[in-house]
């Protein structure tokens, strides 16, 4: 496979604003270059709950995530054909192996751009916590809402001027967080997606619409969840 390194600098476009409504400029710039797209979220990891207080990690996926990553390709094959497959990947290992995973399925030559900007928002390192209330305490290292947003707009938009509409289909390999961020901002829905789950982001008559693909082997859910990943 060949394997290809994309990394998007965050402050490309619009260092100032985070998107609320269809008035604002990054709305505006995506809807001009808009295009459907496929969100994958990574498979399970051994991550547990209380993980967190053990400080960052970068962890790949667990025997079931690989599982569920084989299960991303055959919910989408239930779904729709893929055309000269275009896959940008969160750096993370478990998205990538995940993406890498997805690729191979494809039987086909696949390359697959990682993408710094697509990874999970960084919630900090709370080795530093009081242990008696753990989840009280706030990093200083936290990655801000605000910057957060502007990130995943800023690498959307860019993935988008680098993939004219004709050149084949988009593939986005992420994080729990970053889906539901797109899916609250593109087709203003809260939904959450399941590891290893597939939504369908389809640009028709200048909107985005969000579809979950349902399969056997991944399920899905509307609402926020808490957690991140």
């Amino acid at each position: 496979m060949n394997m290809k390194i994309f990394t998007v600098s965050v402050g490309l476009f619009f260092p100032n604003i985070i998107c609320s409504t269809d008035s604002c400029l990054a709305t505006s710039a995506i809807e001009e270059q808009g295009r459907d797209f496929l969100f994958i979220r990574h498979g399970q990891t051994p991550w547990g709950p209380d993980d967190i207080l053990k400080g960052p990690q970068d962890l790949e996926l667990d025997e079931t995530g690989r599982h569920q990553a084989e299960g991303a390709f055959w919910t989408v094959k239930e779904h729709q054909d893929i055309h000269k497959p275009i896959i940008f990947s969160s750096h993370l290992k478990r998205a990538f192996e995940t993406a890498t995973i997805f690729a191979n399925k494809l039987g086909e030559h696949v390359s697959i751009e990682l993408v710094e900007g697509l990874q999970e928002r960084y919630y900090g390192d709370y080795r530093d916590a009081p242990p008696e209330n753990p989840r009280a305490y706030q990093p200083a290292d936290a990655e801000s809402t605000e910057a957060f947003q502007r990130r995943v707009q800023e690498t959307l938009i860019s993935i988008f001027k680098q993939t004219p509409k004709d050149e084949g289909d988009l593939i986005i390999v992420s994080h729990q967080k970053v889906f539901e961020f797109l899916a609250e901002w593109l087709s203003h829905e809260k939904l959450r997606l399941d590891q290893g789950a597939v939504c369908h982001f389809r640009f028709e008559d200048g909107k985005f619409s969000a579809e979950i693909y349902k399969s056997s082997s991944a399920s899905v859910s509307s609402g926020f969840s808490s957690g991140a990943d």
